[in-house]
């Protein structure tokens, strides 16, 4: 299962990693539930604040909401 989390931030630290391990994340991220791993694959990068996501009915798309004014280009 996959989660997704907003906010302001500008780095995470990957599950099972010490301090230092930091990789770039703009204010949104995604991560496996379970394990706690990063979902590389998921870096939008918002380039400001995401106070709300939302998903779809259907799971098949996360709605974004914020202080952004782009996200993913």
């Amino acid at each position: 299962a996959t989660s997704s989390v907003g906010g302001n931030f500008s780095q995470a630290r990957p599950a099972g990693t010490g301090s230092g391990s930091s990789v770039p994340r703009a204010n949104i991220l995604a991560y496996n539930v379970v394990t706690g791993e990063l979902i590389s694959s998921f870096a939008p990068n918002a380039n400001a604040q995401v106070r709300s996501i939302t998903p779809s009915t259907d799971g098949s798309r996360i709605y974004v909401a914020g202080d952004f004014t782009s996200i993913a280009g």
